[in-house]
């Protein structure tokens, strides 16, 4: 009777193993795939501000060029 007990003790606490086991897992997945969301709509947002900056660069300096060409009837920004 008693070894029986001792093998019930072990199997229950094996189980309890396995579960802590699978939850630590679980959690490790979770926070790897937050991070790697994070990091990526970071790159992302970088980008767009970067495509965003260089679109407005291009957008003023287009609007610097007629506005010299208005000013002086000639082309003074080449």
């Amino acid at each position: 009777m008693i070894p029986l007990i001792i093998t019930e003790f072990f199997f229950i606490f094996f189980i309890i193993i396995i579960i802590m086991i699978i939850i630590v897992i679980i959690l490790i997945i979770i926070i790897t795939t937050i991070i790697i969301i994070i990091i990526t709509t970071n790159i992302i947002t970088t980008i767009t501000n970067i495509i965003f900056v260089i679109i407005v660069i291009i957008i003023n300096s287009g609007y610097e060029y007629v506005s010299c060409y208005e000013k002086t009837g000639q082309n003074a920004c080449a």
